[in-house]
């Protein structure tokens, strides 16, 4: 599964820098996941179209299944051919996705860049977060857990199984994972953790393309 970022409208040369750092709202771009048959790891981090599962169902009828982790479980909706959508769930832009897809399907998440940037909100135990537009700085999990020291466990669909490294107090992490702004990943904190990202920080620079 690939993520582009990539801008739809430019502002040319320097305009553009000025914009991505002092209007982020300014910077239209989009964020692609290139899904393959079966469950994909997806995220909405520029979300303006879809306000619900039907919206993006609609927009996508090779979905079979949206699940979103509730902090607890996975809680889904399906998508019957005779019946429609079996239930509605509620999307926004710090919105992480677990989809079932019949066929090959570039999903994208399309809109302004928000300003100020969505935080995400933690529970102790299992959460679900993608590396927010602001922070390119951290490339993996080392990085990732120096800024977000509550954090003791890091996941990543690879399209058939989760993946994961894990931090020991006395050893550190026992591996690695390379990140990338816009990546869904299952994280496990393990002490009170404030919203993240603070409201400060760059934007990403949407000339810069990163991929997995």
């Amino acid at each position: 599964m690939k993520k582009l970022i990539l801008p739809l409208l430019l502002l040319l040369g320097i305009s553009m820098l000025l914009a991505v750092e002092s209007a982020p709202s300014d910077v239209v771009g989009y964020v692609k996941y290139q899904c393959t048959p079966g469950l994909n790891f997806v995220a909405l981090p520029l979300n303006s179209q879809y306000a619900t599962t039907t919206d993006l169902g609609l927009a996508y009828p090779q979905i079979t299944s949206i699940q979103v982790w509730n902090g607890t479980y996975w809680e889904g909706v399906n998508y019957d051919p005779d019946w429609g959508w079996d239930g509605e769930l509620t999307l926004t832009n710090t919105s992480v996705l677990f989809i079932a897809v019949e066929t090959n399907v570039d999903m994208y998440s399309l809109g302004e860049v928000p300003a100020p940037l969505p935080q995400f909100n933690f529970s102790v135990g299992l959460n679900t977060i993608y590396l927010p537009l602001n922070k390119a700085s951290i490339t993996d999990t080392d990085a990732l857990g120096i800024e977000l020291p509550s954090v003791s466990s890091v996941q990543n669909w690879t399209g058939t199984n989760w993946t994961g490294v894990n931090y020991d107090p006395d050893w550190g992490w026992d591996g690695t994972m390379s990140l990338s702004i816009g990546m869904p990943i299952f994280v496990a904190v393990d002490s009170p953790t404030a919203p993240w990202p603070t409201m400060s920080g760059r934007v990403f620079n949407p000339s810069n393309t990163r991929s997995k």
